[in-house]
């Protein structure tokens, strides 16, 4: 009998996560159009580049690629725009569903949709020496690597 219980509460709580949005509280941040091209955390005070770099960046280019008051973020800061619940989305690139961990209203990229085929870089470099901590919005985790990833710069407003 408890197994049964045990089943079913999975099966509906599985099913409440689904039906969940994985979008930001609705005054996270300022706002903002479609075509506006930096955002504002109201949380943080930090303003987003809204649009991901359209290549992925190697370690030759990481660093070169955010300019003028930009920067790349460090992993705390790119973890605060990490969505516990994921959105379901398609992929025109890959052409088919997948679960995004970001807010794609507020972080679409020029075709309108958020680039999950690579992690996000950021300015944290692992203690062990593996390269820096990337966040993958794709799989939800944060991890150190070496491998080319996306960039989002980002810049602090008092």
């Amino acid at each position: 009998m408890k197994r049964a219980v045990l089943i079913r509460t999975a099966a509906v709580a599985s099913t409440i996560a689904l039906t969940v949005s994985g979008q930001a509280d609705p005054d996270q941040y300022a706002n903002f159009t479609k075509d506006d091209a930096r955002i504002t955390d109201k949380y943080t005070h930090l303003v987003w580049e809204r649009q991901d770099s359209p290549v992925i960046a190697d370690a030759a280019t990481i660093d070169a690629y955010c300019a003028g008051n930009t920067r790349l973020p460090t992993v705390k800061e790119l973890l605060t725009l990490f969505d516990e619940t994921p959105t379901k989305t398609y992929d025109p690139n890959a052409q088919k569903t997948i679960y995004v961990h970001i807010d794609q209203d507020a972080f679409s990229n020029f075709i309108g949709y958020v680039s999950i085929d690579a992690p996000y870089c950021t300015q944290t470099k692992s203690p062990s020496g593996g390269g820096r901590f990337v966040v993958d919005f794709g799989t939800g985790t944060a991890l150190p690597n070496s491998a080319p990833c996306h960039v989002r710069c980002v810049r602090y407003a008092p």
